[in-house]
């Protein structure tokens, strides 16, 4: 299976809540691999770092995710 692209709120506080996996892809590039600590409506923080939501793409590699809806 494909990584999931996930971006909405619910999404990613399913993800924290399941300790998923997720890759930050920028510019076709994985940056970052981890679990997401927290998030606004701004930034996510992966791995003790912050990052701005709108400049990157959140793939959920982790596919319990859709065990919750």
């Amino acid at each position: 299976m494909k990584p999931r692209i996930i971006g909405s709120d619910s999404e990613i506080a399913k993800c924290i809540y399941l300790q998923s996996k997720i890759e930050v892809w920028f510019d076709g590039d994985i940056t970052e691999v981890g679990t997401i600590d927290s998030f606004n409506g701004e930034t996510v923080k992966i791995n003790d770092n912050y990052i701005v939501r709108k400049y990157c793409i959140l793939k959920i590699v982790d596919m319990n995710f859709h065990l919750i809806k």
